[in-house]
């Protein structure tokens, strides 16, 4: 009966990381995901940015000092890595 347990035991264990580790991959694409968005408004020290790669009327406001500098209104930006480019 403890040989039962045991294997019992361990399957269990497997079966909670092989979760644990999709989760964890799901993350990861969402985080290192690559986004397209447009400014479509620039307000002072932040700018308007609505996502291209999918449908939604969503603006996303971030702030100036995280986007490249020379932004204007119109331009295409890529988000891939925690950081913004001009496309």
């Amino acid at each position: 009966m403890g040989v039962l347990l045991i294997f019992l035991h361990s399957r269990r264990s497997t079966v909670r990381s092989d979760v644990y580790e999709s989760r964890a991959v799901d993350r990861k694409e969402n985080i290192v995901g690559r986004f397209e968005y447009i400014v479509v408004d620039i307000d002072g020290d932040y700018a308007h940015l609505r996502r291209t790669d999918q449908e939604s009327e969503e603006l996303k406001l971030v702030a100036r000092a995280l986007l490249p500098p020379e932004i204007r209104e119109g331009t295409r930006l890529l988000y891939e890595w925690m950081q913004y480019t001009v496309m």
